[in-house]
């Protein structure tokens, strides 16, 4: 997972379901986001969560997310 282009989360790799975590610290406004996703056999499982001061961890909700002409 990328936030402003830079790598905050990586749990690349050929394995079972494994939550990896990571943080950083962001200004008001829109920040970009990107998730790469890689499932090679068995099961699969993605779900990208937040949380912060006053936000207890939960999927980000649809409302928090907006597309740009750019996005891919």
């Amino acid at each position: 997972m990328y936030i402003d282009d830079e790598m905050i989360v990586n749990n690349d790799g050929d394995h079972g379901t494994i939550e990896r975590m990571g943080s950083v610290d962001l200004t008001r406004g829109y920040h970009k986001i990107k998730v790469e996703y890689f499932n090679q056999s068995g099961g699969y499982w993605l779900d990208v969560y937040y949380k912060g001061p006053g936000v207890d961890k939960q999927i980000i909700p649809a409302d928090k997310l907006f597309l740009t002409k750019n996005s891919t």
